[in-house]
């Protein structure tokens, strides 16, 4: 079973339960063979070991029927043997990255602190030298005051920032090697065999382009390519293995044992039972017509006699002439209703004056049959 048919059945059962998700189905063949197993919620695509060499196995066959099916067109059907192998990375990578722009700030808070100090000092009631002095000396050494103002202003800004988190679950090819074996060309020779013509360097080369450009050739990636041209062993065909034209016959021997018997056995039955039945009824048939047969025409022929002789002695017909009352005379009616007194109506006659008598010969007929 191809895995697009096994989706297809996935798909099926899943549209058929309401509620089931596919990745809850699992299909597998009548061997055991998991042919598409089911995935959790948090499972990925690639994350398995079977799914990392499911992928590989498809990549390359794609890439080999690829190949394949475009180098056909070019040097001829069953000339070209392809093998691809393709290295794949199949690890899950989780990224997380914070990016601050300096240029787009903004005043999320200000705070303002304002400071007011004033101090005075004033000198009294002291003797002093200084207090005893008049005019101007007398008033600076009266007392000093001293005020300060302070403000502090804070803000707070906020930088933009953006976090990237990105999952890469996606399957990546780190390289493909390819390895084609391509046949040569062949011509007749006088005697009517084949000669090998190997193909120029030229040929070789367009059919790596070719291979390059299906197969999407990444130098840096580390992509090999290689075409080697080389004769074709003859036998180097896998020979398919030989149908058995009886097979039908081994695996529906008993069956054909059984038809074979009943059919012996039907026609037995029908040689030997039914077939002398059917052949003394229509003897016995046969017999009794004839017997009647010869009965009427005796009948006939006195009857004919009979009206030949009315005529020749002159009898009337329907009891008219003269004569009409002779014993010897013939009537018309009477001859008439003994014509038409069938044989069929002296039968009925005798079974109904005979019933027992009649019923006695049936009887023995039937057992002369058995």
């Amino acid at each position: 079973v191809a895995k697009d048919e096994a989706v297809a059945v996935r798909h099926l059962v899943t549209s058929s339960v309401p509620g089931l998700k596919s990745s809850k189905v699992t299909i597998i063949d009548n061997n055991g063979k998991v042919l598409s197993k089911a995935k959790g919620d948090d499972d990925s695509e690639y994350g398995g070991t079977a799914d990392s060499a499911e992928f590989k196995l498809q990549m390359e066959d794609r890439l080999r029927r690829t190949i394949n099916d475009l180098l056909t067109q070019a040097v001829g059907e069953g000339k070209v043997e392809t093998q691809v192998s393709v290295d794949a990375s199949f690890e899950k990578i989780s990224e997380t990255s914070e990016k601050y722009n300096p240029d787009e700030q903004v005043a999320r808070s200000t705070q303002t602190t304002e400071e007011v100090t004033s101090n005075s000092n004033k000198q009294g009631g002291e003797v002093s030298v200084a207090n005893e002095l008049t005019g101007e000396n007398a008033e600076a050494g009266a007392g000093s005051s001293e005020n300060s103002q302070k403000t502090d202003e804070i803000t707070n800004f906020e930088i933009s920032k953006t976090i990237t988190s990105k999952v890469d679950d996606v399957a990546k090819i780190k390289r493909i090697s390819v390895a084609v074996l391509v046949d040569g060309k062949y011509s007749k020779d006088t005697l009517g065999n084949d000669i090998y013509i190997p193909r120029t360097d030229e040929e070789i080369d367009l059919l790596k382009l070719l291979v390059r450009n299906a197969i999407g050739f990444d130098e840096s990636r580390g992509d090999k390519v290689d075409v080697v041209n080389l004769e074709f062993s003859k036998d180097s065909g896998v020979s398919l293995p030989t149908e058995d034209p009886f097979a039908w016959i081994k695996e529906d021997l008993d069956s054909i044992i059984k038809t074979i018997v009943l059919g012996i056995v039907a026609i037995l039955v029908i040689m030997l039972i039914i077939k002398p039945l059917v052949g003394k009824a229509f003897e016995i048939s046969a017999s009794d017509l004839e017997a009647e047969e010869i009965k009427n025409q005796a009948s006939m022929e006195a009857l004919q006699k009979q009206l030949e002789r009315a005529e020749q002695g002159g009898i009337g017909i329907g009891g008219s002439g003269g004569g009409g009352g002779d014993k010897g005379g013939v009537n018309l009616d009477v001859i008439q209703s003994k014509i038409e007194y069938s044989p069929a109506q002296k039968v009925n006659d005798i079974i109904e004056n005979n019933p027992e008598e009649t019923l006695a010969v049936i009887r023995g007929w039937l057992g002369e049959n058995k």
